[in-house]
């Protein structure tokens, strides 16, 4: 079964999300959504695809224990090459610092969002669920 990490960034208070590109192929387009992706053979573990995933991503280079886990669930595959499948997905959030420089090496951009989540219309089901974990263990 296919193994995927899903990470939020916090920084000054805000989500920093990823504005996806808008392309057919790829899951969830034009949406808001969390940093990630799959883990690429067997011999990574899920926190060093989160670590990857965010590197690639964004160009943070980020300790181990920098990582929140939030959990993981079984959900039905996002991505449209996946469909009808099963994929167990990881949840993780990263706090990093009011000056960590990074860009948008994916999607076509970034979009900060205030804490706490104020539904977003734009913000798709995988950066909810992150960020309601987030909530539930962080935010009173």
């Amino acid at each position: 079964m296919k193994n995927t990490v899903s990470i939020i960034l916090i920084r000054n208070n805000n989500y920093v999300l990823q504005h996806r590109d808008n392309k057919d192929f790829i899951a969830d387009p034009g949406t808001y959504g969390a940093w990630g992706g799959s883990v690429e053979d067997r011999d990574e573990s899920i926190e060093a695809a989160a670590l990857r995933e965010l590197a690639e991503e964004t160009g943070l280079i980020i300790e181990t224990g920098q990582l929140i886990s939030l959990g993981s669930e079984l959900r039905d595959a996002r991505a449209p090459e996946n469909k009808g499948k099963q994929v167990n997905f990881y949840y993780f959030a990263v706090k990093v610092k009011s000056n960590a420089a990074f860009s948008a090496n994916e999607g076509q951009g970034v979009i900060e969002l205030p804490i706490p989540y104020v539904p977003n219309e734009k913000m798709n089901d995988i950066a909810i669920e992150a960020i309601k974990r987030y909530e539930n263990q962080f935010i009173k």
